[in-house]
């Protein structure tokens, strides 16, 4: 079975801080990357956190976050919201998470895409 994606993902290790629509902050892993979206590891308290607290279904209820990263050696941290579009369970504590950036800047795409190409 093939994958239908628009954006090439490159595997990664960047620390991100995730800031929900309260304020509320946490960190975690970015494990891989597009133009299109990231996949961060998270734990429990990870999605407690985007969630608000609740079991909420992403795809009925859309749950959006800030997300706050360096792009390796970039002066400047990579920024943008994103909207959650999938939660994985690895086991019981540990999740992917699926993110799709939504408002994005052209400054901000133009220097992911250039991450992308470049790894």
């Amino acid at each position: 079975m093939s994958e239908l994606r628009f954006f090439p993902r490159v595997n990664t290790e960047l620390r991100v801080e995730v800031t929900n629509l309260y304020g509320d902050t946490t960190e975690a892993w970015v494990r891989n990357i597009s133009p299109g979206g990231v996949m961060i590891d998270g734990d429990l308290s990870f999605k407690e956190i985007i969630t608000l607290g609740s079991a909420r279904n992403p795809s009925a209820t859309p749950v959006e976050v800030t997300i706050n990263f360096k792009l390796n050696n970039d002066p400047e941290s990579f920024n943008s919201r994103c909207r959650l579009v999938f939660v994985r369970r690895l086991s019981q504590l540990e999740f992917n998470f699926g993110f799709r950036f939504v408002g994005i800047s052209t400054e901000m795409a133009h220097r992911l895409q250039r991450y992308v190409a470049n790894q």
